[in-house]
């Protein structure tokens, strides 16, 4: 059996999909025309089953199916959608009633939906698509699969362009779509179309990953509660983004709510025993002790924490068992509280809230408030009474690690003493038996966490990128020992807080780090490092200084070597602050504008933002990739810190930190962590080199027998090789990989030793796009360090000296006079048929006769035998482009005339030719931009392709004639957008 793309990605996962109970049904057989995005019958029979006391009439029916027609066709009708779908939209059908809910889904009866799968799903927008796979509940298209097969030259990458590309040219289906989903058969991914990374979804329960993701993400009761509870859109400065669950986020927030349903449930029986047993004593007696009320959610840093504590409050607060609850969401710092805040507010989660100060807050749980209130820890401080008693509180606390241990903790559980409360973060810690303990504050007896998502598993799925680190111990080796002495000794098992306290105390230290030679020195280095590594490929940076005076000495001596309004001066002022600190204060909103607008922008001012404590913890910039780190820290703040830069980003392969103070030189020492805890935290940066050399040496070995002396003749034999699909798609990987890796460890000289190497893979790509692809646009794949590299390399211009012709009747001629190999004549009339047929098969129909033609001649010859067939096709092709030039037919003509042949195949050249110039001409007024789009054009175009077919054709059977004119419409449709 050939490994196609049916057989080995689309068909299995059609058949899993089965077993999940959905129903296949061919897309032929869906009730809808092309441009019809529902099952119409299906959609219309689910809104009148779903809603049998709100609709009452066929009329009612339309209503809905004409509101949901006419959202835009942009993120703003897919959140409206999604509304609708979650049975949040209402609307009035009648005169004199009220507005009324609709729902398009039953979330209580699974077995009341209708789950379809399809497959080859033609959709007619702007363009004319067709969808690998479509999951269909009720008629509505909410999810579709792209797929490529594992043995192709693209892998999902290339399925998620097809997917950014379908948005565009069909935006009226992509409306109604939960998510999509890409798979090369290896990899399964998921997300919205407008996201720079997809997300996996890992199922530990299957050996097949392909398998597992489908049977995980799309088992009936998953996917409804999926859509239901983990599709969300924020909106900020008018920007609507959507933000998708991943597995990790999904696994936790449901852990919390089974175990909160569980202590409800314990609840219960306790009350009812009590009732038949009539005596107040018997809840006592029972094990209240190993009641499970408390859980820790141990996730590592930029895995999507505060996502998954709104995806928590958001489903929690739909259960109707928990009778509308309260829930808590406590953070321990102020900018912490406004981010929360305002993520909370721009997704929308209905009634929530900040508690504005300690009474604010007092008053709001006293008085049986049952919103979703947001406040800082602190807000508990004097709070020594019992506020409320309710079993329904549940409390969410974020960065777990910090304050849990002391009075405000307590504070917090004695007036919430039935609240069911559970921890975040990804740095817990463990100070032994009798010292503070994230896992002993959050975990029941026997419990280490309720969900864990390592830093290695992060990595591995993408939701994170590695950490790499970079010595510079030329600027921290005489200062080691007064490092050591002044803070590494006595700061261990210290808090933040009593950290930042020894490091104010470390007088000597702190005058090293800010001497001005030091500065001076550091400076220049990180101007020069951010200039030649970082700059060039886009990326941005932090500073991390021993203070506020080191951030503004840092900012003056930057200044001298990158222009100015390329850094920026972030950390909170002081009144006292000598003029040299005044002179970067800014206001809370600028500094918060900075961060969160400006440096995350790519191109735009600042590159590098210099601070000394905010910002190294609770900020999200995927755009940084380096952080210059000139201040002591350790432990989870350290961790915290240099995950600042592991978000994922386009072409970032992974976080670096350049290291001025040491710390990596002793990192588990400084970290202070279980070591299975923190596996894979940071990487040598030689480590990349390592990675560079092995896998140019694998790239290399694909051309081993061929020998590399830049002539056209080496060349030619390594796009030989190529073409075997397995073998291209291991050099295409392996090429991208390398890309990213030069990137990012160039100017190292280390690179010098592989330039030739280097260069001549990119020249044997060029030539592949060029000769294959006929691709006229040198490096337009490389980032500007490759260019620069290579723009002199022999191989690379000698690319430019290939001669890429069309096929015309001086085709063949060309050939032999370039005095081209029998060989090199077969490799380039491959190519050239198969790019012409490439272009025009879409409009011409005549070119799937080609195309099969082509096909069949490669199956059945090889060698030699290959050079008449190929003339011959080359031939064919002249005579049908010289027979429309002779008939002067215009392309849409052309199209006309081809389908007529194939229908009327007696019929003369010149009578077919009259026919479709008069055909066009006449239908030519309809055939304005986009024309394909309005519904009742296209149906009157159809009618009179007809109306022309059956007066010229009179003896022809109008089946026939039906068959012919729908055909043209077809074609002409194509043309165009």
């Amino acid at each position: 059996m050939p490994y196609t793309e049916f057989n080995v990605v689309e068909g299995p996962i059609i058949e899993w999909l089965k077993e999940l109970g959905w129903v296949y049904i061919p897309s032929y057989d869906l009730s809808r025309t092309e441009e019809e995005p529902f099952d119409s019958i299906v959609i219309r029979q689910s809104i009148k089953r779903l809603n049998p006391e709100i609709v009452r009439t066929d009329d009612d029916v339309e209503v809905i199916i004409s509101k949901l027609e006419r959202l835009t066709n942009d993120i703003s009708g897919n959140r409206e959608f999604l509304d609708w779908l979650k049975g949040e939209k209402s609307i009035v059908l009648r005169q004199d009633e009220k507005s009324k809910t609709i729902r398009l889904i039953d979330y209580d009866n699974i077995q009341n939906n209708k789950f379809v799968l399809t497959n080859q799903f033609k959709f007619l927008g702007y363009d004319r698509v067709r969808f690998d796979i479509v999951l269909m509940v009720n008629g509505i298209p909410l999810v579709i699969i792209e797929a490529k097969s594992p043995t192709s030259t693209y892998d999902y990458n290339e399925a998620i362009k097809q997917l950014l590309r379908y948005n565009r040219d069909v935006p009226q289906i992509f409306k109604y779509l939960a998510f999509v989903c890409a798979t090369d058969g290896m990899a399964f991914k998921y997300n919205w179309v407008d996201m720079n990374s997809y997300h996996y979804w890992r199922n530990p329960n299957f050996q097949d990953p392909l398998e597992g993701a489908i049977k995980g993400l799309f088992k009936r009761e998953q996917f409804i509660d999926f859509v239901a509870n983990f599709i969300v859109f924020e909106k900020e400065r008018e920007e609507i983004r959507k933000k998708i669950a991943r597995y990790q986020q999904v696994e936790a927030v449901n852990k919390i709510i089974n175990r909160v349903m569980e202590s409800l449930k314990s609840q219960e029986s306790k009350e009812w025993r009590a009732k038949v047993l009539d005596s107040k004593d018997s809840t006592d007696s029972m094990d209240s002790k190993d009641l499970k009320r408390t859980g820790l959610i141990w996730h590592t840093q930029g895995s999507g924490k505060t996502l998954t504590m709104l995806f928590s409050a958001w489903k929690l607060k739909k259960i109707s068992k928990l009778k509308n609850p309260t829930i808590l969401v406590v953070v321990d710092r102020v900018e912490l509280e406004s981010q929360l805040s305002g993520v909370f507010k721009n997704v929308e989660l209905p009634y929530t809230t900040q508690a504005k100060s300690i009474r604010d807050l007092e008053k709001k749980i006293s008085k049986d408030s049952r919103e979703v209130i947001i406040t800082t820890v602190h807000k508990f401080e004097g709070l020594e009474d019992i506020m409320n008693i309710r079993e329904n509180i549940i409390v969410l606390v974020d960065e777990a690690h910090r304050t849990q241990y002391g009075l405000l903790a307590t504070s917090m559980r004695k007036a919430l003493p039935n609240a069911l409360i559970f921890g975040f973060t990804g740095t817990p810690i463990d100070k032994g038996p009798i010292g503070k303990s994230t896992f002993r504050t959050f975990c029941p007896p026997g419990e280490k966490y309720l969900d864990r998502y390592s830093i290695k598993q992060s990595i591995l799925d993408g939701s994170t990128v590695p950490i790499y680190y970079l010595a510079r111990p030329v600027f921290y080796k005489d200062i080691k020992d007064t490092l050591n002495k002044e803070f590494y000794s006595i700061t261990q098992g210290l808090t933040e807080e009593e950290q930042e306290k020894v490091m104010e105390r470390a007088v000597t230290l702190k005058e090293v780090l800010k001497s001005k030679d030091r500065i001076q020195k550091v400076a220049k280095d990180i101007a020069e490092h951010f200039k030649a590594y970082v700059e060039p490929i886009g990326f941005k940076a932090q500073l991390a200084c021993v203070d506020r005076e080191a951030c503004a000495l840092y900012k003056e001596e930057l200044d001298k070597h990158l222009p100015s309004e390329w850094t920026k001066v972030i950390y909170t002022p002081a009144q006292n602050d000598s003029p040299l600190l005044q002179k970067y204060h800014l206001p809370k909103e600028e500094q918060l504008r900075i961060a969160r607008v400006d440096f995350q922008k790519n191109g735009e001012n600042p590159r590098i933002i210099i601070v000394t404590d905010m910002l190294l913890t609770g900020f999200d910039a995927p755009i940084e990739q380096v952080m210059y780190l000139d201040k002591p820290l350790r432990d989870y703040k350290l961790l915290q810190a240099i995950s600042r830069t592991n978000r994922p980003y386009p072409k970032k392969l992974g976080g670096i930190i350049v290291d001025y103070i040491g710390i990596f030189d002793n990192l588990m020492k400084a970290l202070n962590f279980e070591e299975a805890d923190i596996e894979d935290v940071a990487f040598n940066f030689d480590e990349l080199k390592d990675k560079f050399r092995d896998l140019i040496s694998k790239v290399l070995a694909i051309f081993k027998d061929i020998k590399r002396d830049n002539t056209r003749e080496s060349l030619l034999k390594a796009i030989k090789i190529l073409e075997d699909e397995e073998v291209l798609k291991s050099f295409k990987e392996g090429l991208t990989s390398l890309k990213r890796l030069f990137e990012t460890i160039s100017p190292d000289l280390f690179v010098l030793e592989f330039k030739d190497d280097y260069c001549w893979l990119i020249g044997v790509n060029e030539a592949y796009n060029k000769f294959v692809g006929r691709e006229e646009r040198p490096l337009y794949e490389y980032e500007e360090k490759t260019k620069m590299l290579v723009r002199d390399a022999v191989l690379v211009k000698s690319v430019g000296e290939i001669p890429v012709f069309k096929i015309d009747s001086s085709y063949l001629k060309r050939l032999d006079e370039l005095g081209y190999s029998e060989e090199e004549k077969i490799m380039e009339m491959k190519q050239a048929i198969s790019y012409h047929i490439r272009i025009n098969i879409e409009t011409n129909p005549v070119y799937e006769t080609i195309s099969q033609k082509l096909e069949r001649i490669l199956k059945e010859l090889s060698g030699e035998a290959l050079i008449e067939p190929l003339k011959g096709l080359i031939q064919e092709i002249n005579e049908i482009e010289e027979k429309a030039k002779r008939l002067n037919l215009s392309k849409e003509e052309h199209t006309v005339f081809e389908v007529l042949k194939g229908y009327l195949p007696e019929i003369e050249d010149e009578e077919g030719a009259k026919f479709a110039k008069a055909l066009v001409n006449k239908i030519k007024p309809n055939l304005f931009p986009r024309w394909q789009e309005k519904k009742k054009i296209v149906i009157k175009v159809t009618e009179m392709v007809f109306d022309e077919c059956v007066s010229e054709f009179q003896k022809i059977d109008k089946k026939q004639i039906l068959k012919m004119s729908e055909k043209v419409v077809e074609y002409l449709k194509r043309f165009g957008s």
